[in-house]
């Protein structure tokens, strides 16, 4: 996820990013290679960046509204589905199980 320094938490990431931001986007995506590459910071920045209120075809401003309620893990539009313990492990809390809203 780009912060408000509008930098990449992994650098090498910044090629596929781009790559996917130019290409037109599908009803899916995956996104798969070996454990700790960043598959996971990656797609977050993706949605980072489809969400971004500045410009969505590009990497995510990062100071814009939407970028913040990403980064705060907030976004009314964007939700994570993870096992519950590496959903806690990465700071994403817990979800509503209720059914309600």
């Amino acid at each position: 996820m780009v912060g408000p320094d509008g930098q990449l938490p992994l650098p090498w990431l910044a090629t596929p990013l781009h790559e996917a931001l130019r290409t037109q986007r599908g009803h899916a995506l995956l996104i798969h290679g070996p454990q700790g590459i960043g598959q996971f910071e990656l797609a977050l920045t993706l949605a980072q960046a489809w969400l971004c209120e500045t410009n969505p075809t590009q990497q995510p401003c990062g100071t814009c509204a939407s970028c913040r309620l990403v980064q705060a893990h907030s976004h009314p539009d964007l939700l994570v589905l993870l096992p519950e313990a590496l959903r806690e492990s990465l700071g994403w809390g817990a979800t509503d199980d209720s059914g309600e809203g």
